[in-house]
Protein backbone atom coordinates (compact mmCIF):
# COMPACT_ATOMS: atom_id res chain seq x y z
CA UNK A 1 0.00 0.00 0.00
CA UNK A 2 1.25 3.47 -0.90
CA UNK A 3 0.40 6.52 1.19
CA UNK A 4 1.19 10.18 0.72
CA UNK A 5 1.48 11.79 4.15
CA UNK A 6 0.83 15.50 3.85
CA UNK A 7 2.12 17.45 6.85
CA UNK A 8 0.63 20.93 6.96
CA UNK A 9 -0.73 23.72 9.12
CA UNK A 10 -3.95 25.66 8.58
CA UNK A 11 -2.03 28.94 8.95
CA UNK A 12 0.68 28.04 6.42
CA UNK A 13 0.44 29.92 3.10
CA UNK A 14 2.53 27.43 1.09
CA UNK A 15 0.43 24.60 2.54
CA UNK A 16 -2.73 26.27 1.28
CA UNK A 17 -1.21 26.77 -2.17
CA UNK A 18 -0.20 23.10 -2.33
CA UNK A 19 -3.70 21.77 -1.58
CA UNK A 20 -5.08 22.09 -5.15
CA UNK A 21 -1.76 20.89 -6.60
CA UNK A 22 -1.92 17.69 -4.54
CA UNK A 23 -5.57 17.25 -5.49
CA UNK A 24 -4.73 17.57 -9.19
CA UNK A 25 -1.73 15.21 -8.99
CA UNK A 26 -3.73 12.56 -7.15
CA UNK A 27 -6.11 12.20 -10.10
CA UNK A 28 -3.39 10.07 -11.73
CA UNK A 29 -2.96 7.90 -8.60
CA UNK A 30 -6.38 6.72 -7.42
CA UNK A 31 -4.78 3.80 -5.56
CA UNK A 32 -2.59 6.08 -3.39
CA UNK A 33 -4.09 7.13 -0.08
CA UNK A 34 -3.53 10.74 1.03
CA UNK A 35 -3.22 11.17 4.79
CA UNK A 36 -3.43 14.79 5.91
CA UNK A 37 -1.62 15.52 9.17
CA UNK A 38 -2.14 18.96 10.71
CA UNK A 39 0.90 19.68 12.90
CA UNK A 40 -1.17 22.22 14.83
CA UNK A 41 -3.86 19.70 15.73
CA UNK A 42 -2.24 16.57 17.06
CA UNK A 43 0.17 15.82 14.23
CA UNK A 44 3.26 17.30 15.85
CA UNK A 45 4.33 14.02 17.50
CA UNK A 46 4.26 12.16 14.15
CA UNK A 47 6.15 15.03 12.50
CA UNK A 48 8.85 14.87 15.18
CA UNK A 49 9.03 11.10 14.86
CA UNK A 50 9.92 11.52 11.18
CA UNK A 51 12.28 14.47 11.77
CA UNK A 52 9.99 16.97 10.06
CA UNK A 53 10.71 20.55 11.10
CA UNK A 54 8.81 22.57 8.50
CA UNK A 55 5.61 22.45 6.49
CA UNK A 56 4.48 21.65 3.94
CA UNK A 57 6.30 18.32 3.95
CA UNK A 58 5.23 15.33 1.92
CA UNK A 59 6.22 11.80 2.89
CA UNK A 60 5.85 8.86 0.54
CA UNK A 61 5.23 5.70 2.53
CA UNK A 62 5.30 2.29 0.86
CA UNK A 63 4.12 -0.71 2.86
CA UNK A 64 4.54 1.23 6.10
CA UNK A 65 8.12 2.31 5.37
CA UNK A 66 9.23 5.84 4.47
CA UNK A 67 10.51 5.80 0.91
CA UNK A 68 11.04 9.52 0.26
CA UNK A 69 10.27 13.04 1.53
CA UNK A 70 9.79 16.43 -0.07
CA UNK A 71 9.71 19.81 1.66
CA UNK A 72 8.06 22.98 0.39
CA UNK A 73 6.10 23.91 -2.68
CA UNK A 74 6.22 21.83 -5.86
CA UNK A 75 4.53 21.71 -9.24
CA UNK A 76 1.93 19.13 -10.19
CA UNK A 77 4.53 17.37 -12.36
CA UNK A 78 7.05 17.27 -9.50
CA UNK A 79 4.48 15.70 -7.18
CA UNK A 80 3.52 13.14 -9.84
CA UNK A 81 7.18 12.14 -10.29
CA UNK A 82 7.59 11.94 -6.53
CA UNK A 83 4.61 9.58 -6.17
CA UNK A 84 5.54 7.55 -9.25
CA UNK A 85 8.90 6.85 -7.62
CA UNK A 86 7.10 4.79 -5.00
CA UNK A 87 5.34 2.54 -7.47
Amino acid sequence: MIKLLKFYSETCGPCKRMAPIIEEAMKDFPDVEVVEIDVGKGGLAKARELGIRAVPTFVLEVDGMVKDMRLGEHSVDDIKKFIAGGK
